[in-house]
């Protein structure tokens, strides 16, 4: 039995290293993670590497890991962070439950701010994206660092902590659930992390996602109430549009719903299942498809309304979005650009109502 690395941020970056052949001090790189890392407090817990499924191991050697996905392995495929939060409201009951599905997280980060490492992120994959897609990339347990928040996310009562004192919990329109905030100590301490991770395994903001993000229509964490602006603005964690030009949606009335689809497709979203139903004129499948695509963005960039429907509160962010997105230009965003672009050689004419905002090539 083997038990994942739960260290101390000089024992972290020197199994790091040791995964790439040299010491720390070697790689500046590293110091300044180790650096990063050195205000966050961090606990001694562990899981177990033993099968508890019939494909799947809580823990497994990066080597090994990609031998059997057939992926290359050359010490950087670490492209995304993922956050998730486990429902449960203390870390107390996340290993077993962990055990109990056969998951893991690379790092847990508690609602007091304190983190656990479970799986040092340099050297083994943790089981935490299941069946997902993004930006390109599949499998992304494969690919990314998996961060769980303790925290309820959402429940269909109110409910109490521990003490009887009722959770501060409160509806979002589209949604019939109570969600929850996440402690300010918590908040903090995984925008660090975060931050440290993105600049440790070079990692761009846009490729710091949710589990919904991902998942579309399967997972809703991290949910509503994670303040995603407030991440980008105060830690530089993640990507949030800062387009505020008032938008006149009388200008894109010609705009269809598969439009707003494209879009968010744009951004990286998984939109082939919506795409192959619509293809086959299935529009049960299709439907269904785009509702939780459309929920999936919501979730993370347009959190006024959760439905799944393409409100016109919805279709401005989306073209807000766009809009930020496109004005980075070539030094931003590769895959938006690469996507955006051929939505435009689609559709000229649509296109040049954007003009006003961003240069049309």
């Amino acid at each position: 039995m083997k038990k994942t690395y739960i260290l101390g941020t000089c024992l972290l970056i020197g199994m790091a290293s040791s995964s790439f052949g040299s010491s720390s001090s070697e790689h500046a790189e590293w110091k300044e993670f180790e650096n990063k890392l050195s205000n966050l407090k961090f606990v001694d817990e562990y899981l177990d590497s033993e099968p508890h499924g019939p494909a799947d191991v809580m823990w497994r050697p990066w080597k090994d890991a990609f031998k059997r996905a057939e992926i290359k392995y050359d010490g950087n495929n670490i492209k995304f962070i993922v956050l998730h939060y486990t429902a449960h409201p203390t870390r107390d009951t996340v290993p077993e439950a962990f055990k109990q599905k056969g998951l893991s997280s690379h790092f847990l980060v508690d609602s007091n701010g304190i983190i656990v490492n479970y799986v040092d992120p340099f050297m083994g994959i943790a089981y935490h994206a299941g069946t997902s897609s993004f930006a390109g990339y599949s499998r992304l347990n494969y690919w990314s660092v998996g961060i769980e928040h303790t925290g309820l996310g959402y429940t269909l009562t109110p409910q109490c902590d521990e003490y009887g004192k009722p959770l501060d919990g409160r509806f979002i329109p589209g949604s019939d659930y109570y969600w929850y905030e996440f402690p300010e100590a918590q908040f903090v301490a995984s925008c660090e992390l975060t931050r440290a991770l993105q600049d440790g395994f070079k990692i761009p903001g846009y490729n710091v996602v949710t589990n919904a993000d991902i998942t579309p229509g399967r997972k809703s964490d991290i949910g509503p109430m994670w303040n995603y602006k407030r991440a980008y603005n105060e830690y530089n964690v993640g990507y949030f549009p800062s387009e505020t030009h008032q938008i006149d949606m009388q200008n894109f009335h010609e705009f269809t719903e598969n439009d707003y689809l494209s879009f968010i497709g744009c951004f990286g979203y998984d939109i082939s299942a919506p795409m192959r139903a619509l293809m086959v004129n299935d529009i049960d499948t299709f439907d269904k498809a785009k509702q939780d695509v459309i929920k999936a963005y919501q979730l993370h960039y347009s959190t006024s309304n959760i439905s799944g429907e393409l409100v016109e509160y919805t279709k401005t962010d989306i073209l807000k979005h766009v809009i930020s997105l496109a004005k980075l230009g070539k030094d931003g965003y590769g895959y938006f650009n690469k996507e955006f672009l051929r939505w435009i050689k689609r559709n000229l004419k649509k296109a040049s109502k954007l003009a006003e905002y961003v240069p049309i090539d």
